[in-house]
């Protein structure tokens, strides 16, 4: 299935002050995927990705490897409704 779809995932740990945003963000941008990544206020990461499932799935693969100074404890993530109002991914 390569269906268009959209996920919104949660990364937990040491993801703030390290790049972690830019880092989700050159992954999603090398997959073809559009939508953000932005800091939340308890410390954790939020990605909303719209894109083909197969390259939703290996996104979430990339956002568990740590980039340097990081410490990713844990994703979640949801399916959320395609809205098509994201052109390109930026970090907010």
């Amino acid at each position: 299935m390569n269906s268009p779809t959209a996920r919104r995932f949660i990364i937990r740990g040491r993801v703030q002050c390290v790049n972690y945003r830019r880092f989700a963000a050159t992954e999603a941008s090398a997959l073809d995927i559009n939508g953000y990544a932005k800091n939340l206020d308890d410390g954790s990461v939020e990605v909303v990705a719209e894109g083909t499932t197969s390259n939703l799935d290996l996104l979430a693969q990339k956002l568990s490897k740590e980039p340097p100074a990081s410490k990713v404890e844990d994703i979640t993530s949801e399916e959320r409704d395609q809205t098509s109002s994201y052109k390109g991914f930026f970090i907010k």
